[in-house]
């Protein structure tokens, strides 16, 4: 068998994938990994060369775990109901209506919590933002119970700026609470209500 001609430079492999390369290159074309000087490097064949790490897959993997992860946290969140918004919603409730939750903010009235729905016998928070300011003496808070009206009194013993009116409230059975602020010409200026069971 006659010598190989050393005018045509033998296949090159890789020593840390086992990729085909150019003798002369001086970084690997799959696996990026710095190549030996030229008299140094393996000339062996792929088989014999190590496996690669497959930085690629390993990327892939860890991808799909973090976004696993995260539908689960989303899941969490909104199973326990949660608002996910990349806007922050309005915690203080629009003119004309009443919002309820775990409590508000004296200062700012401000909603913490907001509830679309309570147990009997625990205390809820509620602030009304009614169109206009008004005075203590010129509206009044009505609860009804599916329709029962449980409490009429004025706005003296409430607090608020004049538009805003916060107080709070323990619903003693199971059924609909809706809450008014009435003016003096029996208008309604504020109303919501809240299932309780």
């Amino acid at each position: 068998m006659a010598d190989a001609d050393p005018a045509i430079p033998e296949p090159a492999f890789c020593p840390h994938c086992g990729a085909a390369r150019a003798a002369w290159a001086t970084f690997c074309p799959r696996c990026g990994n710095a190549l030996d000087a030229p008299a140094e490097r393996a000339r062996s064949s792929p088989a014999a060369a190590p496996r690669p790490a497959r930085p690629v897959r390993e990327a892939l993997i860890t991808a799909g775990v973090l976004i696993a992860a995260a539908c689960v946290v989303a899941a969490v969140i909104i199973w326990r109901g949660v608002p996910i918004s990349l806007f922050p919603a309005p915690s203080v409730p629009p003119a004309g209506e009443i919002w309820f939750g775990d409590t508000y903010d004296a200062g700012t009235f401000e909603m913490h919590q907001r509830w679309t729905s309570v147990s009997t016998g625990r205390p809820i928070s509620c602030v009304a933002h009614t169109p206009r300011e008004i005075a203590a003496d010129a509206a009044r808070l009505r609860i009804d119970l599916d329709g029962t009206t449980l409490a009429d009194q004025t706005l003296s013993s409430l607090s608020g700026p004049g538009d805003l009116i916060g107080f709070s409230f323990t619903p003693p059975a199971a059924g609909t609470y809706t809450f008014s602020i009435v003016g003096l010409d029996s208008s309604v200026l504020a109303m919501g209500s809240l299932p309780a069971q």
